[in-house]
């Protein structure tokens, strides 16, 4: 195709997201009568020329183009054709971040090929677990550049990605994300610390059992000596708060970390201070725990009973 010729898998790209709006909506649609199969072939026979073909293609913003396509279009793919796919499609698309430093469309596309994935039930997913958390992951643990707009949105999908995962696999996820909170590494122990944020919030009923090994997994974190990674700890105690973790045997030691940390001394630098700063000082480590200990205690029900004996003097 010509370099003009992205037009193509745009347009497939914005039928398939029209289709999938119409058929989410059918109660209200003109014509309930239309399902996903009338259009299944077609999208298939146009998928095929996209994945051997055109992803191939030298010029960088038609591959984008493509892959945008291929993720709206995978949920109208038949579901047989799909699940013969996936062992071909996700290592192709994983290999995208390779060839290209802007990875939002890549991340985005991904995460709606995991979807339908799981929506048909899809008996080979699992196999493309490890090379699919092992390229994830570092995303996340890279700092996300500001001179870069995309960046954070890029963050954003990887994460919606570890949803999909953590939904389907969580026993595998967890296997895979927690010992990585003991890494010499500060950013991979801060990553971690930010997916495990994610999947506490987004998927609780399957992190409903694995509550005591979470919160036995993060007795290393609360030791870190890092400003940066006691942060994310605040940050994932707070959703912890939110699900009812700190109740349980071991969540103690979750709000007593938060009290210290609203206790830390002044270690002199700006009160205000960027996000993504490279030394976080304690000030902003101080500032953060108070206002979600403060948040917590005025938003979370039972917060009150958790917080009081740990907070209050002995008589």
């Amino acid at each position: 195709p010509s370099v003009r010729g992205w037009a193509l898998p745009a347009a497939l790209q914005h039928f398939s997201e029209s289709i999938q709006e119409y058929l989410a909506n059918l109660d209200k649609a003109p014509d309930p009568t239309v399902r996903k199969d009338t259009f299944s072939n077609e999208i298939f026979s146009a998928y095929e020329v996209l994945f051997s073909s055109w992803l191939q293609h030298r010029e960088a913003k038609l591959r984008l183009a493509v892959v945008e396509a291929l993720g709206p279009m995978s949920h109208l793919l038949p579901a047989e054709r799909l699940e013969e796919q996936l062992p071909k499609l996700i290592p192709g698309i994983l290999a995208l971040y390779r060839k290209h430093t802007e990875a939002f469309s890549i991340s985005k596309s991904l995460c709606q090929i995991l979807e339908a994935s799981v929506n048909i039930g899809s008996r080979s997913l699992d196999v493309q677990l490890d090379p699919l958390l092992g390229t994830l992951h570092p995303q996340i643990c890279a700092p996300a550049e500001p001179a870069v707009p995309l960046t954070a949105k890029n963050h954003t999908e990887v994460l919606r990605c570890f949803t999909v995962l953590a939904c389907s696999f969580p026993d595998r996820v967890l296997a895979f994300l927690l010992p990585k909170l003991e890494s010499s590494n500060e950013r991979t122990r801060v990553g971690t610390l930010l997916i495990m944020r994610q999947i506490i919030n987004s998927a609780p009923s399957q992190m409903e059992i694995k509550k005591p090994f979470i919160l036995s997994s993060m007795k290393l974190p609360l030791q870190d000596s890092s400003n940066k990674v006691k942060r994310a700890v605040v940050q994932v105690i707070s959703a912890m708060a939110h699900h009812g973790y700190l109740e349980q045997p071991g969540g103690e030691a979750m709000v007593e970390f938060l009290v210290r940390q609203c206790a830390l001394a002044s270690d002199g630098h700006p009160k205000k201070q960027a996000p993504d700063a490279e030394d976080l000082s304690s000030d902003s480590v101080q500032s953060i725990s108070i206002n979600t200990l403060f948040l917590l205690s005025t938003t979370v029900d039972r917060m009150n009973n958790v917080v009081t004996p740990i907070s209050s003097p002995p008589p």
